[in-house]
């Protein structure tokens, strides 16, 4: 355990220490290479491997050899692309321990230089109370990440959510306009930038946050631009704003969302699309006026299972996210109309699918789907599916696809599917169909070139030759049967001719 800490100065002493035994704090030029090669990685893996796949099999090569050489391609690519993301977020990572070690240090120093520190943390000191000058005097933490005042004195008074936001309830501010708000954010990336040691500038854009969500407040506002702010935190008091019903965060750095989002049950549009999130608060089952959800460009591995609850939703755009798979409750949403879910990890859709019966478009491209459920196929109002590059785990297409009659686009390129099942020629009002990229054999690939209406022609051909040979088929078998009938007679009534007292039994 080391030597025994008893003072403030001492711990503080080891915290820095423990802070310099840190791998090297990478530069600015160095994070954002960093966090623009990760972006890149996520856009250029999907446009190398759609490259890879439209390339064209030259003539002297077989179909199995050709595709053997591309998935070989696709894996080299797929492991590169993992290898450069890991050195990209290693870095990453190195600064967000450093950023967060000095967060840590600076919460201490403000609160050791507070005279509350010297006779300790358990008295009785109201929230309202306050800090006075810079308590940063240490040239060491210059670069500090910036942490809210507020977010430090809730450290020292514990408090409920009802007490953190009562105060904001009383205030009478005055909310002027989405372009003094515009105003703020610029004055205070000015005033951040030209602040030394971080701290001022971190408190100005506290103060200015939290006092346009005053004005907000104040003035019962129903839309809320707070987007491309860098904001990376959000406070709990964005719940006071409850007559909102438009709420517009994207392009932050916002890690989570505040369970207090919850009381915005006035909410119908949600936007926090390209930000850091990695999951969603269950308070978002509240929404339950919520029409449109943009999560997009995030790193959400799963949705809540409250989001069963939002069922209001019509639009759910999920894209370029880390979600593996999709939850059942998602069948009580039963007013979806888009789903856009491409290039995430998704390996499967829940079977509940079928109770989506307004669901008109369904986006799953770039996924490692390996079934698609037969409940799909209960959708009468589906008219868009796109099912394409899930390569090699998607094998098959669900038998009775042909109930969809409502579809007018179907994109199942670059897949592993080797045949279209038969029900497909019922897609009579199909205007667009894509297929490059599968080794068809059923219909061949070289009639699956020629368009949809060759592909038609020769399904409808094959049935009725199917057909044919089923109703031969069954004559013939009928004939058969016929014969066994009269022989058996034929057997009996000699029999019975033969010897009047033998018995026949059945």
């Amino acid at each position: 355990m080391g030597r025994k800490l008893e003072t403030i100065e001492e711990i503080t002493s080891e915290m820095m220490r423990l802070q310099s035994l840190l791998p090297a704090r990478p530069s600015p030029e160095e994070l954002q290479l960093a966090q623009q090669n990760l972006s890149k990685v996520d856009v250029n893996l999907p446009a190398k491997l759609e490259e890879l796949f439209l390339q064209a099999r030259p003539a002297a090569v077989p179909p199995p050899i050709f595709r053997a050489f591309q998935e070989m391609r696709e894996d080299v690519l797929r492991t590169h692309a993992q290898v450069d993301k890991q050195i990209a977020m290693a870095t990453i990572e190195i600064e967000r321990q450093h950023s967060h070690y000095g967060a840590l240090l600076q919460r201490v120093k403000i609160v050791a230089s507070h005279p509350l520190s010297k006779t300790g943390m358990g008295h009785a000191v109201g929230p309202e109370r306050k800090f006075h000058g810079n308590p940063l005097v240490d040239g060491k933490l210059s670069s500090l990440p910036m942490v809210s005042e507020d977010s430090v004195i809730t450290q020292i008074w514990p408090e409920t959510l009802e007490q953190k936001i009562q105060p904001l309830k009383n205030r009478s501010l005055r909310f002027s306009s989405q372009e003094t708000t515009a105003k703020s954010a610029a004055t205070t990336n000015r005033d951040i930038a030209l602040d030394g040691d971080g701290v001022r500038g971190a408190r100005v854009f506290s103060q200015q946050l939290m006092r346009t969500l005053d004005r907000a407040v104040a003035k019962k506002s129903e839309v809320l631009d707070l987007s491309n702010m860098s904001l990376s935190w959000l406070p709990e008091s964005i719940g006071l704003v409850m007559n909102l019903t438009s709420l517009d965060l994207s392009g932050n750095e916002l890690q989570e969302i505040p369970e207090s989002i919850g009381e915005l049950a006035r909410l119908v549009l949600l936007d926090v699309q390209s930000n850091q999130l990695k999951r969603l608060p269950e308070a978002l089952g509240c929404l339950t006026n919520l029409a449109t959800l943009n999560i997009q460009k995030n790193s959400i591995e799963e949705l809540p299972w409250t989001i069963g609850l939002c069922t209001s939703l019509v639009e759910l755009n999920a894209d370029f996210n880390k979600l593996k798979a999709l939850p059942e409750a998602m069948g009580h949403l039963v007013s979806l109309q888009r789903i856009s879910v491409h290039l995430n990890s998704l390996r499967s859709l829940p079977t509940t699918i079928s109770l989506l019966t307004n669901l008109t478009q369904l986006d799953v491209h770039f996924n490692q789907l390996e079934t698609v459920p037969e409940s799909l196929c209960s959708l009468p109002n589906l008219t868009n599916l796109d099912l394409s590059s899930n390569f090699t785990e998607l094998k098959e297409l669900p038998k009775s696809i042909g109930r969809l009659q409502s579809l007018r686009e179907v994109d199942i390129s670059f897949n592993h599917i080797t045949e279209l099942p038969a029900s497909f020629v019922l897609l009579t009002g199909l205007q667009k169909l894509t297929l490059d990229g599968n080794p068809l054999r059923m219909p061949p690939l070289q009639i699956a070139q020629q368009g949809k209406e060759a592909i038609f022609n020769y399904m409808n051909d094959m049935l009725q030759h199917l057909e044919a040979e089923e109703k031969v088929r069954s004559r013939k078998m009928g004939m058969a049967s016929m014969m066994t009938v009269f022989k058996k007679n034929k057997i009996a009534n000699f029999r019975v001719k033969d010897d009047p007292d033998l018995s026949i039994k059945a």
